[in-house]
C-alpha cells in the first residue's frame, strides 16, 4: 500500500474539531509503522466544527502519524506495537493535542487509491525525499490515459515539471527556500532590464541598451508583435485577465530575451511561454482540499506565477530547444543534401540545430513506416521542414484546440510524456532541465502524429491535396465528409510514440549486442591465430633468406 504523507499547522487556540479513533486489528496489519489513530468522518450533531475540520483537508480513515514532528507512538511513550492501539493510547494522544503549545503540527498519511494520490505519494514520501521512479513511471503511465484531467494528475503539474526539469531540489523541504529565492532572483532580473517607460511605449534607455548588447527596441516590439498573435485557451477568461496574461508573457520573453544574447527571442518562444503561464495558473486554482499543498511551493499570486513560469520556460528553452531556434546550429549545405547527411554523433551531443531534428525525423520515419515515408517525401516531394518544423518549434502546442481532447490539458499530456524520460531510460538519472532525452522523445512524437494521420493522408488525391491537409493548423482531413476533423486524440498520440521508442530502443540494443559480440569474436580470432600466423611468417621470411643466402 502507499500512502501520502502531508501535515497540518494549527497556529490558534480553540479547539480544532479533531475526531480520532482507534485502529481496529484489520487497519494495524496494513497500517504504516508508527500510525495508531484514525480520523473519523465528519459528524457536526454537537454543532462544533473546529479549524481543522472546517478546512475540509482531512478525509475519513485518515492516520495520524506524528505531532510536532514527533512519532505519534513515541510521542505518549509506546513501546510495544500491540499497545499502540487501546482506548487509553487514544485518551492520551487527545490531552496531548489539546495541551500542546501552538503553533500545532500534525502529520497524517493517506492511502494512495487513485493515480493522482500516488503521484502525490511519490512526491512528498515520509522520507522527504521524492521518489523518482515511481514519479516518473506514473506520469509517463497518465499521459497515457484519455481520462487524465478526470484523474485529478493535472493539479500536480506545477510542481512535477519543476521537480523533473530540475528547478527544484530532490529533498521537498528545501522547496519554500528554492522558491522564494528564485521569484526574488527573478525580480532583480526583471527590475534590470525592465523600466516604467518600456511599459508605457516610451523610447528606451540608451545607455541599458548600450551596456547589455541587445537591440531593446527591435527585442520589444518583436516580443510585442508575437505576443499579440498567441493564441490563449480563453474559455471563461475575463478580457482583463487576458490583458493580463498577454503582458505577463511579454515581460518574461523580453527579460529571457536580455539575459541570453545568443539566442535572444524567437517567434514560437512566445507559444511555449504562454502554455506554460496557463498550466500554473490552472494549479494554483484549484480547490485547496485537492492541491498538495507542496511545502508552500505553490501559489496563487499572479506575481509570483510569473516568476515560477520564467524559469520554467527557461529550463524548457536553455537545451536542445532552444537549439532549434538557432539557424547558425545548422550546416546549411548539408541540410540541402537531405535527410541522414548530417552527422548524428553531432545531434546526439546537442550540435544539431532544426535541420538536425527534422533529419532525424525522416530517418526514423523511414525505418517506421516507409509506405508513408516514400508517398509524403519521395512521391510528394514535400520535404520536413514544410510541415513538421511547427510541432517540433512550439512542441504541438498549436496543434490541438482545447475541444479537440475534450476541453484543458490538450498539450500538457504530451509535455508530460516528454518531460518524464530520460537518456537511456534510467528513472534514477538526477533531473536536468529540458535535454536530449526530451528532444528524442519529439522526434518520436513528430513521427507518431503522421502515422496516425497515414489513412487521411493516403486518402488525398494529389500532392497539392495532401500538402495543403499537412501544413494546415488542423492536420487531420475527414475525407469523406469534407470538413476539418480534430487531430488524433493526445492519449493515442503518446501511446503511438511510446511503441515506436520502444520498437527503436530494442533495435538499437540488439545492434549494440551484436556489434560487441563481434568485436569481441575478433579479439579471440586475434589471439588464437595472430601468434601462430606471426611465426608462420617469421619462419617463411627466415628460409627465404637462407635460401638467398645459400
Amino acid at each position: 500500500m502507499v500512502y501520502v504523507y502531508f501535515d497540518i499547522t494549527v497556529e490558534h487556540d480553540g479547539p480544532l474539531g479533531l475526531r480520532l479513533r482507534s485502529l481496529d486489528k484489520g487497519e494495524r496489519d496494513v497500517a504504516p509503522q508508527g500510525s495508531m489513530l484514525v480520523f473519523r468522518d465528519y459528524h457536526h450533531d454537537d454543532g462544533l466544527v473546529g479549524s481543522i475540520e472546517a478546512s475540509r483537508i482531512l478525509r475519513g480513515g485518515d492516520l495520524l502519524m506524528a505531532i510536532n514532528g514527533a512519532c505519534s507512538t513515541q510521542a505518549v511513550g509506546c513501546r510495544n506495537s500491540i499497545n499502540y492501539h487501546g482506548d487509553s493510547v487514544l485518551a492520551e494522544v487527545t490531552a496531548m493535542v489539546r495541551g500542546s503549545p501552538r503553533p500545532l503540527r500534525l502529520r497524517f498519511a493517506r492511502a494512495a487509491t487513485g493515480l493522482s494520490a500516488m503521484i502525490q505519494a511519490s512526491l512528498l514520501p515520509p522520507n522527504g525525499q521524492v521518489c523518482l521512479p515511481m514519479l516518473r513511471g506514473l506520469i509517463r503511465r497518465a499521459a497515457k490515459d484519455p481520462n487524465m484531467d478526470a484523474l485529478g494528475v493535472s493539479g500536480h503539474r506545477a510542481v512535477v515539471w519543476r521537480v523533473l526539469l530540475g528547478v527544484f531540489p530532490l529533498q521537498t523541504s528545501a522547496w519554500p527556500e528554492e522558491a522564494r529565492k528564485l521569484r526574488e532572483l527573478y525580480r532583480e532580473h526583471a527590475g534590470m532590464v525592465m523600466q516604467d517607460s518600456f511599459v508605457a511605449g516610451e523610447e528606451f534607455d540608451a545607455e541599458l541598451a548600450a551596456s547589455v548588447g541587445v537591440p531593446i527596441t527591435e527585442l520589444w516590439s518583436s516580443v510585442h508583435r508575437d505576443v499579440e498573435r498567441t493564441y490563449f485557451i480563453q474559455g471563461n477568461v475575463p478580457d482583463d485577465d487576458l490583458v493580463m496574461r498577454r503582458a505577463q508573457v511579454q515581460r518574461i520573453l523580453f527579460v529571457y530575451g536580455m539575459l541570453n544574447k545568443g539566442v535572444g527571442y524567437v517567434q514560437g518562444m512566445n507559444e511555449i511561454c504562454s502554455g506554460v503561464l496557463e498550466e500554473l495558473i490552472c494549479c494554483s486554482r484549484k480547490p485547496p482540499a485537492e492541491q498538495l499543498r507542496l511545502q508552500d511551493a505553490w501559489s496563487e499570486d499572479l506575481s509570483e506565477l510569473e516568476a515560477d513560469t520564467f524559469w520554467l520556460f527557461s529550463a524548457i528553452c536553455n537545451g536542445p530547444c532552444r537549439d532549434a531556434f538557432i539557424a547558425d546550429n545548422d550546416n546549411s549545405a548539408q541540410a540541402e543534401e537531405g535527410a541522414g547527411q548530417l552527422d548524428p554523433l553531432s545531434m546526439a551531443a546537442g550540435g544539431g540545430g532544426l535541420v538536425a531534428r527534422l533529419c532525424e525525423y525522416e530517418r526514423r520515419l523511414k525505418l517506421s513506416s516507409p509506405q508513408l515515408h516514400r508517398l509524403v517525401h519521395l512521391t510528394w516531394g514535400v520535404r520536413p521542414h514544410v510541415y513538421a518544423a511547427r510541432w517540433y518549434s512550439v512542441l504541438f502546442r498549436r496543434e490541438y484546440l482545447p475541444e479537440d481532447n475534450g476541453g484543458r490539458g490538450w498539450q500538457n499530456q504530451i509535455w508530460d510524456f516528454m518531460i518524464s524520460h530520460t537518456v537511456g531510460g534510467d528513472d534514477n538519472a538526477v533531473p536536468q532541465p529540458w535535454g536530449e532525452a526530451q528532444a528524442d522523445c519529439l522526434v518520436d512524437l513528430c513521427c507518431a502524429f503522421l502515422s496516425l494521420t497515414q489513412p487521411n493522408i493516403a486518402a488525398c488525391a494529389d500532392a497539392n491535396a495532401g500538402l495543403s491537409m499537412l501544413i494546415s493548423r488542423r492536420t487531420v482531413v475527414n475525407m469523406a465528409s469534407g470538413p476539418r476533423a480534430p487531430p488524433p486524440l493526445v492519449a493515442d498520440l503518446v501511446a503511438e510514440a511510446q511503441r515506436l521508442r520502444q520498437v527503436r530502443l530494442n533495435v538499437e540494443y540488439r545492434q549494440q549486442v551484436k556489434a560487441g559480440v563481434s568485436k569481441a569474436f575478433g579479439s579471440v580470432k586475434g589471439f588464437l591465430f595472430g601468434s601462430s600466423s606471426s611465426s608462420g611468417g617469421g619462419d617463411g621470411g627466415g628460409a627465404a633468406a637462407s635460401g638467398g643466402k645459400a
